[in-house]
C-alpha cells in the first residue's frame, strides 16, 4: 500500500512547482558559489589555509540557508496539494492506516531532499574545477559537507511537515521555516535548525562536533516525526 501511496505522490508532484525547484536549488547554489569565487577568490586565498578549507566553509553558509529552506517548501507544497483540494478527508478515509498516509508524505519529502543533495555533489565539484583549485576533486569532503547537513535537518523536515499537514494556511508552516533559518542559529545550538550548522565535517571550532550532532539530529528526526505522525492519527477529519 505505500508504494501505491508513493505512487499517487509522483503524479501529484507533476501538477507543481517541485520537479521545478528541485533543479533550480542545485543550480542556483552552484550560481551563486561561482559568483562568490569569482569576486572574492584572492580573499579566500589569504582568508583560509587551503582551497579545501575555502570551499567547505563557503558551501557550509549557503547550505546552511539552502537546505532548511528547501525542506520548508517541499513539505508546504506535498501538504498544499491535499489542502487545496480539500482532500485530506478522503484520504483518512481510504482502507489504509493514518501513519501510512503520513509516510507517504515524508518519505517523498526525505528523498527529495536526497536527490537535491545528489545534484549539489556534482555541482560544487563542477564549481572546484571551474574555480581552479589546486590539487583532485575532493569527493569524500564534498560529500560529507553536503550530505551531513541533509541528514542533520531531519528534525527540520518532521517540523514542517507536522506543521504543513496540521494548518491549512500555508503563511504559518512558511514564516515558521523561514523564522527558523534565520534566527534559531543565533539563540540555541539546540534548535534544529542549528544542527545543519554544527555537523560540517572540518574542525571550524565553535559547537561543530558531526560525531556527536549528526546521530543527535537523525534520533530526534525520528522522534518528531512519529510524534508528529501519532498527532496526526489523532485528527479529527474534516
Amino acid at each position: 500500500m505505500i508504494l501505491r501511496l508513493l505512487g499517487a505522490e509522483r503524479l501529484k508532484m507533476k501538477r507543481t512547482w517541485i520537479i521545478a525547484l528541485l533543479i533550480l536549488g542545485p543550480i542556483g547554489i552552484m550560481g551563486c558559489m561561482m559568483i562568490n569565487f569569482g569576486l572574492r577568490g584572492d580573499y579566500f586565498v589569504r582568508k583560509y589555509p587551503d582551497d579545501l578549507t575555502s570551499l567547505v566553509m563557503e558551501s557550509r553558509m549557503l547550505l546552511y540557508l539552502a537546505i532548511p529552506l528547501a525542506g520548508t517548501l517541499f513539505a508546504s507544497l506535498l501538504a498544499g496539494m491535499e489542502h487545496q483540494g480539500s482532500t485530506w478527508k478522503y484520504l483518512f478515509t481510504l482502507p489504509v492506516s493514518r501513519f501510512q498516509i503520513y509516510l507517504g508524505k515524508a518519505i517523498p519529502l526525505f528523498l527529495l531532499m536526497t536527490i537535491c543533495a545528489g545534484l549539489t555533489v556534482p555541482a560544487l565539484g563542477f564549481l572546484w574545477v571551474w574555480a581552479d583549485l589546486s590539487g583532485t576533486i575532493p569527493w569524500e569532503m564534498i560529500i560529507k559537507s553536503v550530505l551531513y547537513p541533509t541528514l542533520a535537518s531531519l528534525p527540520v523536515l518532521a517540523l514542517q511537515l507536522y506543521f504543513s499537514i496540521q494548518w491549512d494556511n500555508q503563511a504559518w508552516p512558511l514564516t515558521i521555516g523561514i523564522a527558523g533559518i534565520l534566527i534559531a542559529g543565533g539563540i540555541s545550538k539546540w534548535l534544529p535548525w542549528a544542527y545543519i550548522r554544527n555537523v560540517m565535517p572540518l574542525d571550524i571550532g565553535g559547537d561543530n562536533d558531526p560525531h556527536f550532532w549528526l546521530p543527535f539530529a537523525i534520533c530526534q528526526g525520528v522522534i518528531l516525526l512519529l510524534i508528529g505522525a501519532t498527532i496526526i492519527m489523532r485528527r479529527e477529519v474534516r
